[in-house]
């Protein structure tokens, strides 16, 4: 924009503003949000324009409007200058103020004699007024507030015929807090209610773009230089002794264009799929839709520096684009570690940033250090391969390698789901009906992809052949459809009734079972979905693949939004194994969980910036599985090697393990023997259900005297010093 500032492209750059006004409205910062309106020339305000006319405040009325046109731009800008300045002189024959009326028509009005022929015609009769009442026409002039009520009416179809401000007239509809939103997409620690982190960023951006009426009003000082600076001297040092300022004289260190550098990842992803022109029956709107509006975020709040240059204003720095970092300040005297990761269409290259942690970790080896229970199953159907709480948690399903299904039912009444631990054993449910829950079986066993959802009573359910829908009261098979091929791979229920349905054959099935309408059919993927994951704040759906492949898709319009390959931070290379096999959204809704069987990652939707990578020691892999806890506070992860490791989720550090030896039966224990999934209980953060590979389930949690795995304090028998690899984006 000016001089060696960052550039980005005019929409881009109009959109900010925009996002800018709506916060400056939303802060009723009146005076900033009609200097920025005036400055940016971006969006003409009707409706404040005809607020400055009906003050009766004629150079502030004639100032905005210059702003957005000239007198000589048009007939109709001209008309407009025109009616302003006859009215203020019409106004001063009112108060009887000859003299004053002479001043304007002689400065004012004169400058239309060589215009037009009626507006030539007018200014003669004007002149020759005496009094108002001899016109027809002015003769309602003798009341100020009908009167600026007329001159508003004519002015606004004056504005909507002039074609040069006809595409500032609309300010798109944007949802409230939708630039503190998108900011928080890329900055996990920008705090909703710290507005003043915004309001620096904005100030920057201001100041750089050189928005001056926008940034300084709030004064006249004396012409001559020396007095002037005397007077600054003696107010700067009544400033700083005045404790009701101290906080506000610092102003943080922060890169150049820092709120550009932000936004414009964002919107480079973000505008194209989200802005849609959407004229109502007037042709007169525009909708900026679906700006997502972000729940707050359970992470530190952002890095502001304490070292303000010497005059306090934003720092001149030449460092460029940091649009990776995660906070909203980037401290330039600060030395800190950080990888930046390319685009996901360029090529992966990243310096991993490696830790080695010393940490004393609480060591689980035997069943009276963790409360656990064996749920209680007289059948052996085969290897659990799903499994899933009731959102309640009073029950628990299990889905077996033979397509066969067990529902573990509490005690339903409140007292005791409040009470409950695993020392309450739950009862193995059978109907009366003595039927089976079992999924029609694939052909062949090597396309036995097994996957289900529950919805209220019902169990949708596959093991590679037709999907069944089930009565999880009677067992009864309600239905059964899809039948292959393709093969359902795995579906969630989405909101207004869909489904989203993942094949083996790369496609995903956006399907509506109550009105049997298909909504839309996604390709992206080069091999079978392995899972899809839904964020309701930010109204996106994400699919996993096979093909080692993210795809975040737009839930409005369908569209594939952005992708990502897997890769390793070490190595920057695509993991051997393709395979992608679980998703989860974190709580918070943005930040997404990838389970592959080397490496475990997290992501921020929807970009899928990627922010850290956890890889396990060798004899933990593979990885099975990996989930959230409740409260997402922590990562439950299992491995091969049967350990279940919990690591907290803002630092990746590992707080403790769970060894086979502390859940499994004695006698029961081998090589085959560990872990296939893990199901986070949804209202005690500590508790998880283990589904293993001898077709029994295990519930843990720790012990009565502990707040949390890993909190108790340590004694010489369960500690031991460990050094992992993780790598992350700080």
């Amino acid at each position: 924009m000016h001089g060696s500032k960052m550039c980005i492209d005019k929409d881009t750059y109009t959109h900010l503003i925009t996002l800018i006004m709506k916060f400056l409205e939303e802060e009723n910062f009146k005076e900033s949000l009609q200097a920025l309106e005036q400055e940016s020339k971006i969006f003409f305000n009707v409706h404040r324009f005809g607020e400055i006319v009906m003050n009766g405040e004629w150079e502030k009325a004639e100032k905005y409007l210059s702003a957005f046109t000239k007198l000589d731009d048009s007939n109709h800008s001209k008309k407009m200058f025109f009616e302003l300045r006859k009215h203020k002189y019409c106004e001063a024959l009112c108060r009887h103020e000859r003299t004053e009326a002479d001043s304007i028509f002689r400065k004012d009005l004169k400058v239309f004699s060589v215009s037009q022929n009626r507006i030539d015609c007018e200014l003669a009769e004007l002149l020759a007024l005496k009094d108002l009442r001899e016109n027809e026409q002015l003769s309602g002039y003798t009341n100020a507030t009908s009167s600026r009520a007329k001159l508003i009416d004519s002015l606004k179809l004056l504005v909507k015929e002039n074609r040069i401000l006809q595409d500032k007239l609309i300010f798109p509809c944007v949802n409230n807090s939708a630039l503190s939103s998108l900011i928080k997409l890329i900055c996990p620690s920008f705090e909703k209610e710290t507005k003043e982190e915004l309001i620096y960023l904005i100030h920057q951006f201001l100041n750089e773009e050189e928005f001056k009426e926008t940034l300084h009003k709030q004064q006249k000082l004396p012409s001559d230089f020396a007095e002037r600076a005397h007077l600054f001297d003696d107010f700067k040092v009544l400033v700083e002794r005045n404790p009701m300022l101290q906080d506000k004289l610092k102003f943080p260190s922060m890169d150049k264009s820092r709120l550009l550098s932000l936004i414009k990842q964002i919107m480079d992803w973000w505008v194209p799929y989200c802005i849609n022109v959407m004229p109502n029956a007037n042709n007169e709107t525009i909708s900026l839709k679906d700006f997502p509006t972000v729940s707050n975020l359970r992470y530190a709040s952002s890095i502001l520096t304490d070292k303000p240059n010497q005059e306090g204003r934003p720092l001149d720095a030449s460092s460029g684009d940091d649009s990776n970092d995660s906070s909203c300040f980037n401290d330039n005297n600060q030395s800190r570690e950080s990888t930046s990761l390319p685009d996901a269409d360029s090529a992966v290259c990243a310096k991993s940033l490696e830790k080695s942690v010393n940490l004393k970790l609480q060591l689980i080896n035997e069943p009276s250090e963790c409360r656990t229970l064996l749920l209680p199953d007289n059948s052996f159907g085969g290897r659990v391969v799903r499994l899933i709480y009731s959102h309640s948690g009073d029950f628990l399903v299990a889905l077996t390698q033979t397509a066969t299904h067990k529902l573990w039912k509490w005690q339903s009444n409140k007292q005791s789901l409040e009470e409950e631990n695993v020392n309450m054993e739950p009862q193995l449910y059978q109907p009366s009906s003595k039927l089976v829950m079992t999924n029609d079986i694939a052909a062949d066993p090597k396309d036995s992809i097994s996957c289900f959802a529950l919805r209220g009573s019902h169990l949708f359910s596959a093991s590679g052949g037709k999907i069944s829908i089930f009565s999880l009261e009677t067992f009864q098979t309600l239905a059964t459809f899809a039948n292959p091929p393709p093969i359902a791979t795995y579906f969630i229920l989405l909101p207004q009734d869909l489904f989203a349905f993942g094949f083996d054959d790369s496609s995903i099935l956006v399907h509506c079972p109550c009105t049997k309408k298909t909504k839309a059919k996604l390709k992206g993927h080069q091999n079978r979905i392995t899972c899809l994951a839904y964020s309701l704040s930010l109204n996106v759906l994400v699919s996993s693949g096979a093909d080692a492949q993210l795809c975040v898709w737009d839930a409005v319009g369908w569209k594939k939004l952005c992708s990502k390959f897997l890769h390793s931070f070490q190595t920057g290379l695509v993991p051997e194994t393709t395979i992608v096999n679980h998703i989860q959204f974190h709580p918070d809704q943005i930040h997404l969980l990838s389970i592959h069987e080397g490496q475990i990652d997290v992501y921020e939707a929807p970009t899928l910036n990627h922010t850290s990578q956890l890889v396990p020691d060798k004899m933990d892999l593979p990885i099975t599985y990996a989930t959230y806890s409740c409260d997402g506070k922590c990562i439950y992860v299992s491995c091969k090697s049967g350990h279940v490791k919990v690591f907290d989720t803002s630092t990746l550090e590992l707080r403790c393990q769970i060894n086979l030896t502390a859940y499994a039966q004695p006698g029961t224990i081998s090589l085959e023997l560990y872990p296939l999934v893990i199901a986070a209980h949804p209202l005690e953060p500590n508790r998880i259900a283990l589904g293993l590979t001898n077709g029994r389930v295990h519930v843990i949690e720790p012990l009565e005297s502990e707040v949390e795995w890993g909190k108790l304090p340590f004694t010489d028998s369960r500690e031991f010093s460990t050094t992992f690899g993780s790598t992350a984006l700080e």
